[in-house]
């Protein structure tokens, strides 16, 4: 195995574009490009930090963070506790501040490595990471959390079991700020500025306007927060 070092870095900016979309792929989200809008056009700002593992070839792997903290709206106690998480936090026994691996929007791997190595070698890469990122929060005093992690047999699932660590579902959560005149004012408007939502919305009972199914994807393809608490 190649000797793997990790270092923190604050911003993407300091890691190149193109070897940081090597290890990103397809994965939008986790691209350099997102990363960096992110950080310079987020309505709510967060601190973001970045574990970039290097080898003798060059970048090996990369994890793209974030802290967490009770401030933000939408923090890990939601993720984890959905509505008890007011609660959670009221008794004092609050995940956050937390180190959450994983990007800051949308769904993309938690998880980077390089793709011209073997799985030993991936393996290595990913759980060396790993370690850096408990050292990390270790040192820091936060929680640690790994969002977004592929369901089946993925590389940072595995290694995360054999870690031991909690495991919680997570779903994609959508907030609808509505009109003054409430819900059916929102419906009228759709009505009007979508008119083939309802003609299209499957009916059951009644029709909805807009709606939302479940689809296979979720149940092959389903993504977890999987967490160790300080």
């Amino acid at each position: 195995m190649n000797t793997l070092s990790a270092r923190v870095v604050s911003t993407i900016d300091e890691v190149g574009q193109a070897e940081w979309d090597g290890l990103a792929g397809h994965h939008v989200v986790t691209m350099h490009g997102w990363l960096a809008t992110t950080e310079k056009s987020s309505r709510l700002p967060r601190q973001h930090i970045y574990l970039v593992g290097e080898d003798e070839h060059g970048l090996a792997g990369g994890i793209a963070g974030y802290v967490d903290d009770a401030a933000h709206w939408m923090n890990l106690d939601r993720v984890i506790f959905g509505r008890l998480g007011v609660a959670i936090r009221a008794m004092g026994a609050s995940t956050t501040p937390a180190l959450v691996c994983g990007p800051d929007s949308g769904a993309g791997e938690a998880v980077l490595v390089r793709a011209d190595v073997d799985r030993a070698e991936q393996r290595h890469i990913a759980k060396s990471l790993i370690r850096a990122a408990e050292a990390l929060a270790r040192e820091r005093g936060w929680s640690l959390c790994f969002r977004n992690v592929p369901g089946g047999d993925s590389l940072a699932a595995e290694i995360l079991r054999e870690l031991r660590y909690l495991r919680t579902p997570e779903l994609p959560t959508t907030h609808l700020d509505l009109p003054a005149g409430g819900f059916e004012e929102y419906r009228r408007a759709l009505r009007k500025t979508h008119p083939a939502t309802e003609k299209t919305s499957p009916t059951r009972g009644t029709r909805a306007g807009a709606w939302v199914s479940r689809s296979a994807w979720w149940s092959t393809r389903a993504s977890s927060a999987w967490s160790c608490t300080k």
